[in-house]
């Protein structure tokens, strides 16, 4: 439960930060995009994307809180969705329909949970930015930093012969 608190703080707080300067949507969501955590459910472990579901939760917020109190007006560009917004919302609707049906409704569940859901939520937070040259050169700065950082981290594991953070790789290893 101190875990979910943590994470209901974090994305209140990044909700006000994010309202306030949107643009910081997409620099949050690159930066957290290549990072999973391991977390335990019923003796699997599955590796989340949770620092980008928790900036998606914040961006969701920051758009929808202040809309839902009634302190920001709706701007009319936002009341008519684009065709690519129908169709993602449609593909959204299909797949979840189709999965009713499935043999392996688990599964299903997991990806519009985990998947489809959350990156609809992410891409509708993207779209209604102002993008501008500044914007991309920004994300696009955030994204060689961090493939500078894990090429640094790739170096380093090969120079000392030990992998860092992969249990997987280093299980195999052992077993070869």
């Amino acid at each position: 439960t101190g875990l979910i608190a943590g994470a209901a703080v974090v994305v209140l707080l990044g909700a006000r930060v994010l309202h306030r300067r949107p643009a910081l949507i997409a620099l949050a969501a690159a930066a957290a995009l290549p990072f999973r955590v391991p977390i335990s459910v019923d003796g699997s472990v599955s590796n989340l994307l949770l620092p980008l579901y928790l900036v998606i939760a914040a961006a969701a917020l920051s758009y929808a809180l202040p809309r839902i109190f009634g302190d920001e007006p709706v701007d009319e560009r936002e009341r008519r969705p684009h065709l690519l917004e129908w169709l993602l919302a449609g593909t959204l609707v299909l797949y979840a329909a189709q999965s009713i049906g499935s043999l392996d409704t688990d599964t299903a569940v997991e990806h519009v949970v985990f998947f489809y859901v959350p990156f609809a939520l992410l891409f509708a937070q993207l779209a209604r930015l102002d993008w501008t040259v500044d914007l991309a050169g920004r994300v696009l700065a955030v994204l060689v930093v961090l493939a500078l950082a894990f090429v640094a981290v790739g170096f380093v594991e090969y120079a000392t012969r030990h992998l860092l953070l992969n249990p997987k790789v280093i299980a195999s290893n052992q077993v070869e």
